[in-house]
This record gives C-alpha cells, structure tokens and sequence, in this order.
C-alpha cells in the first residue's frame, strides 16, 4: 500500500499508513539517562518544537531523515534503536 505524505520543515505528516515510527519507550528510557524527563524537555534536547516531539510520539508525523539521525546522536544510538517499520497490512 503507497503511503502519501507531505514534507514540511524536520517531520513529514503521514496520509495513510506510517511505515516507520518512533519507539516511544525506547526514547523516553534514553532521554531520561540525559536528563530530559518531559516532552518539552526531550524537544528541547533534540532542537525541535515540542508540538513535533508530541507528533512524532502519536505517530501523526514521522521524523526525517536527517532529524532521526540527529535524535539518534543526541541519544547517543543507532538510529534502528530508535525507530521501527511498522507492518502494512495489503488490503487488495
């Protein structure tokens, strides 16, 4: 199934399905080793408005290239630690 998106600025709003998402727990367990316990707090940690960083938590946006890159090394990870396919269903 074609995913359709549309960029704008550091995430990109999904149409249809989300092929990759942020793994929530994942980040929140690694943010908080750096101090940032909130969502302002992780925003702030990676640079980004703290609406994004609740986007990205809903699934409602999905982080490009170069931000999850950027969220990674702020976190000190690969970025696969921090994101996940997730499984499209084929509905022919």
């Amino acid at each position: 199934m074609p995913v359709t998106a549309t960029t704008s600025g550091d995430a990109t709003t999904i149409k249809n399905d989300v092929p990759v998402r942020l793994r929530v727990s994942v980040h929140d367990a690694l943010a908080a080793k750096k101090g940032a316990l909130n969502v302002r707090e992780q925003a702030a940690l990676h640079g980004i408005h703290r609406s994004t960083m609740f986007r990205l938590r809903s699934g409602e946006r999905v982080a490009s290239l170069e931000l999850a890159m950027k969220m990674a090394a702020d976190l000190d990870v690969p970025v696969e630690v921090l994101f996940e396919r997730t499984r499209t269903v084929d509905r022919r």
